[in-house]
């Protein structure tokens, strides 16, 4: 399950309260992103209201285990790492790990909650802003940047190589490795999933 604050309708209260396989517990307000994985728990990403309040929210992204209780936080279990202003875009990686868009370093972060590691990829100018991020293989695939609004672009994040492939319209969502499909897009009362024909994805390792 991903949801982005958008499309949570009448969300005017302090919490959000979740309810999973007997797993009853709350999460604070300034949250922007939910990415809810059956394996490791539930990744939560916050805005700046989040990160500059009170409490857990100031981590910027948490790992909360399906009893509540925080498994992994990133600006306390990472030293060496972007700080988080807004979790602008996030999507599954492979395994536990986990992809990260954030204002305002904007490069590509892949963190993994286990070896309490992160990856930092410098991302081009052209990407900065986007919402919505998908990561397959030795690409990254971006929608919605301040520079270009509903287009789409694939990075091979290996030879830094940038293309715009395409436009997504309504709001857009990056879905993880497990899924057929790359992006997910909402406009109206219509749900699209998009897949992108892309044969070299999974090609020589960067």
């Amino acid at each position: 399950m991903l949801v982005h604050r958008e499309h949570l309708l009448g969300l005017f209260v302090l919490l959000l309260t979740f309810y999973r396989k007997g797993a009853l517990f709350s999460i604070p307000f300034g949250f922007y992103w939910i990415i809810n994985t059956p394996e490791e728990g539930i990744w939560i990403g916050y805005f700046d209201e989040g990160v500059f309040g009170k409490g857990i929210s100031t981590e910027g992204l948490v790992l909360f285990r399906l009893d509540g209780s925080p498994a992994f936080k990133y600006h306390s279990h990472l030293t060496d790492r972007p700080m988080i202003v807004d979790c602008y875009a996030m999507c599954k990686g492979k395994s536990s790990t986990l992809w990260l868009f954030p204002y305002d370093d904007f490069s590509l972060i892949q963190v993994d909650p286990c070896k309490k590691t992160v990856r930092r990829y410098k991302a081009p100018e052209q990407l900065r802003g986007s919402t919505a991020v998908c990561v397959r293989g030795n690409y990254a695939y971006f929608g919605h940047s301040y520079h270009a609004k509903e287009e789409v672009y694939s990075w091979d994040i290996g030879n830094g190589t940038l293309e715009k492939i395409g436009r997504l319209h309504g709001a857009v969502r990056g879905l993880g490795p497990k899924e057929t499909n790359h992006f997910v897009s909402v406009e109206d009362d219509a749900a699209r999933v998009h897949r992108i024909l892309n044969p070299d994805e999974y090609g020589t390792s960067w």
